[in-house]
């Protein structure tokens, strides 16, 4: 019986160092992918949350009108307030005193929830054959900044910037009474 000078080797069991390098950065590639990911999301759920503030806010002061209806006018114009985080509202006694603190405070929460956020309130715009407002239609637009980048220069919106307003982008709501 012969003997082999060299023992036969028995099955490896383990991984070697190029494959554990080689599974260090395939994991690495996708934490990094998936951290990426996780920032635009981010991003995208602000400018989201800033829009559902916006519809809400339109639909707030729509319904305030709808409430008012004799008094639509009053809610008319551009609404322009700097945020007051200690805003304290004026309770008045009567109509005209009431809608100005509703107002006031609709004001300041358009300011705090959106970034520079203004808005007008008109009648919307009808035929001029047409008697003025006929089907008590009401156009709401909020307009306000919004960046997606810390450094990004977005140019002002162009419906916002035609009605005197500053913002990169407006939501419209358009109401009867």
């Amino acid at each position: 019986m012969s003997t082999c000078p060299y023992p036969l080797r028995i099955a490896v069991r383990g991984f070697t160092l190029l494959e554990v390098l080689i599974a260090v950065i395939v994991l690495s590639v996708g934490l990094l992918g998936m951290a990426g990911l996780n920032a635009l999301s981010l991003r995208l759920g602000q400018g989201a949350q800033q829009r559902t503030h916006a519809s809400h806010l339109a639909y707030e002061i729509g319904d305030a009108m709808r409430a008012n209806a004799g008094y639509a006018g009053r809610y008319l114009g551009t609404h322009v307030k700097d945020c007051e985080t200690d805003f304290i509202r004026f309770e008045g006694t009567d109509r005209d005193n009431i809608i100005e603190a509703e107002l006031d405070e609709w004001k300041n929460r358009l300011a705090c929830q959106l970034t520079e956020g203004q808005a007008l309130v008109a009648e919307n715009d009808t035929n001029e054959e047409e008697e003025a407002n006929p089907n008590n239609l009401y156009r709401i637009t909020i307009c306000w900044n919004h960046q997606r980048e810390e450094n990004e220069n977005i140019e002002q919106d162009k419906f916002c910037a035609d009605n005197n307003l500053a913002g990169t982008i407006h939501f419209t709501y358009i109401t009867f009474l």
